[in-house]
């Protein structure tokens, strides 16, 4: 069975005033996948995905979210689009002065009407999902790097969306929170069968968790690479690539 296509990137070029930061980005992503924009710091992953989630407009191109444009949309179609994804930042870019569920809550405010007490049983609901639902009542500043991660991840599924977009998930978390933070997502994938879109540069997340990625080099502004990580360590024919994926030769080899 085919699967449908989730995001798609047709002849993409974003920037920043004059200055061009990749061009020409074609990809798609599938139903289901957990799909990783990744490469070397600077190349213009995080400004892509800020692109793709409508935050900036591009120079060129399009971007498809599940069949629409983000780009050619009026503002009350964008504002529908925006509301069908969950995204989580580096941080966790929770509010400081809510807790951990009224951080959760606020989302169900603004876009639901649910009662009170509905509200409240999706907030512990989707806390119990990454193990936090002791913690709603805690201050941002009061729990973990870690912790605050996973309130970020319950926070983008407030409204079950099919459509998830990290950026630098396991960014400053230890090997164990990291490896933690990377079965979570594993498990919210196969549990909900929401497609993920993930940023990041971290190898062993990458290998873990990765469908299919995307390597994105800075002096080329564009694609160099693409598919399965561990097919790509094996037989790419970018040296760059093989290169970043071993680590520049320190990776164990599989």
């Amino acid at each position: 069975m085919k699967k449908e296509t989730v995001v798609q990137i047709r002849d993409l070029t974003i920037g920043y005033n004059q200055r061009t930061v990749l061009k020409d980005l074609n990809f798609s992503v599938k139903a289901g996948e957990i799909f990783v924009i990744m490469g070397g710091s600077g190349c213009g992953k995080s400004s892509l995905l800020k692109n793709i989630i409508g935050l900036y407009k591009p120079f060129d191109g399009d971007i498809l979210l599940h069949g629409q444009s983000i780009v050619k949309a009026n503002l009350k179609e964008k504002n529908k689009l925006m509301r069908s994804f969950g995204v989580t930042y580096q941080d966790g870019a929770l509010f400081g002065t809510l807790t951990i569920g009224e951080n959760i809550l606020l989302l169900l405010d603004e876009y639901t009407t649910l009662s009170y007490k509905e509200k409240e049983k999706i907030v512990m609901e989707k806390l119990s999902q990454v193990g936090l639902a002791e913690f709603s009542n805690y201050m941002p500043h009061e729990i973990s790097g870690g912790m605050k991660k996973r309130a970020g991840l319950a926070r983008a599924m407030a409204l079950n969306p099919k459509l998830l977009f990290f950026d630098e998930p396991s960014a400053g978390l230890d090997p164990i929170s990291s490896a933690e933070l990377d079965r979570l997502i594993l498990k919210m994938g196969k549990k909900t069968g929401a497609t993920i879109v993930i940023v990041t540069h971290e190898l062993d997340s990458i290998f873990a968790i990765a469908d299919n990625v995307i390597v994105l080099d800075k002096e080329k502004k564009g694609i160099v690479a693409m598919g399965n990580p561990y097919d790509l360590q094996k037989h790419c024919k970018n040296k760059w690539v093989k290169r970043f994926l071993d680590r520049d030769g320190l990776t164990r080899k599989i």
